[in-house]
């Protein structure tokens, strides 16, 4: 299938990312594997993706036309088609094949992919620490620059799939991982040998000839080390790590709240006049979403491509209020799914962590190297919005439209 005919194309480039298809096709640890959410079936989505690895354009064509066959002819016989145990492509809408992944296989392969690369780039660290050589840009800088580039791969993937397919298995991996990348971050950005080397090159940067390009590279991992605790003692450290561990993981919690909150939200229309105003396109997706779901009718939800047009198009206001309302209340319904308490939980650690730094509010801590610079500021250039913006909508409000 496409994992055995592409591998071959993929022993020099080891990876192959084709972001307009959502594709990612990887090569580790002499297994190849194709990530991606929705792969068109079309030959030339697939010859240009073969092309972009360095193949020619005849030998595309063969693997195209061969791929073509022998997956429609599984598709057509079984209705799926496995890849070496990673997944399954299955029939999608519109002439689509939908990738579904084995979430044990997946999550197996992350770990141990995320913890191998974490262990690359320190080693890479290390190597910096340990040069005999003063500090220069090229040996420091641009040596950090160049440092975790696989990390960012697996990291890169690792994401996109928690985004896109949060499944329990994919939930459970990213609570384990969560913390490996934070006390990674730690791990460089507390360490006190490398930050020296910064500092040093960082105070004498008027003397080092940089362009603007590299000094403003300089100043931003400066900035990143500080904030991530170079500067302090080795107690205030210790508090840091946790603290950034525990909001990790509030922060994973209070994504996985409001993700099943927006998957649990369901406007069933059975009466076809409720679906005046929208267009074609959004009735027959919110009919295939019934018929999938067992319902009679149109089945209309909070993810985007459901919500967005409804609230735009809908000419029935109590529904589009229905809509409106279920997606800000997300999280705030009182049940288990409620987000307040884990975003006190989370207001309380930010707290603690800008203390730690002798700020007295976290939105000092972040804005300090922003262009706003001060809370005050932010504040100042929201209210002169709002009070040229309040008129307008007062105004637009009065109107009568029908």
């Amino acid at each position: 299938m496409i994992v055995e005919l592409i591998s071959k194309y993929l022993e020099s480039n080891k990876r192959l990312v084709v972001p307009n298809l959502g594709a990612f096709i990887v090569k580790e640890a002499g297994r190849t594997v194709l990530f991606s959410n929705l792969i068109k079936t079309d030959d030339g989505v697939l010859r240009s993706l073969l092309e972009r690895s360095g193949v020619s354009q005849l030998e595309a064509a063969g693997v195209v036309d061969r791929f073509v066959f022998e997956v429609k002819d599984k598709l057509e016989k079984d209705g799926v088609c496995p890849l070496s145990g990673f997944g399954e492509l299955r029939n999608g809408a519109n002439g689509t094949l939908q990738f579904a992944y084995n979430p044990s296989v997946m999550g197996e392969n992350l770990d141990g992919n995320a913890a191998a690369k974490i262990a690359e780039q320190r080693a890479e660290i290390d190597a910096i620490v340990a040069n005999p050589e003063a500090p220069t840009f090229d040996n420091t800088i641009a040596a950090l620059e160049r440092s975790g580039k696989k990390l960012a791969k697996v990291s890169g993937i690792f994401f996109n799939l928690t985004e896109t397919d949060a499944d329990d298995v994919m939930r459970e991996t990213e609570k384990r991982l969560s913390p490996l990348f934070t006390e990674h971050s730690a791990y460089m950005t507390m360490n006190e040998a490398l930050f020296a080397r910064i500092k040093a090159l960082y105070d004498d940067k008027a003397n080092l000839g940089l362009t603007r390009e590299q000094e403003m590279v300089l100043d931003k991992y400066y900035r990143m080390f500080v904030k991530g605790g170079a500067l302090l003692d080795a107690d205030k450290k210790a508090q840091l790590m946790e603290i950034d561990k525990q909001l990790s993981l509030a922060s994973i919690e209070f994504s996985e709240n409001a993700l099943a909150e927006t998957n649990a939200f369901e406007l069933v229309i059975t009466d076809e006049k409720d679906l005046a105003g929208l267009p074609q396109s959004s009735i027959n997706a919110a009919r295939e979403a019934a018929q999938a779901a067992g319902k009679e009718g149109w089945l209309f939800t909070l993810h985007k491509p459901s919500w967005t047009p409804f609230l735009q198009y809908a000419d029935n206001r109590e529904l589009r209020k229905q809509m409106y309302l279920g997606y800000i209340n997300r999280g705030d319904n009182n049940n288990a799914n409620d987000n307040k308490e884990v975003i006190a939980r989370i207001l309380k650690l930010r707290q603690q962590k800008a203390q730690l730094f002798g700020y007295e509010t976290f939105a000092e801590f972040q804005l300090e190297d922003k262009m706003a610079k001060t809370p005050e500021a932010a504040y100042n250039l929201l209210m002169t919005i709002w009070n040229a913006a309040l008129p307008k909508a007062q105004a637009e409000a009065a109107v009568k439209y029908y």
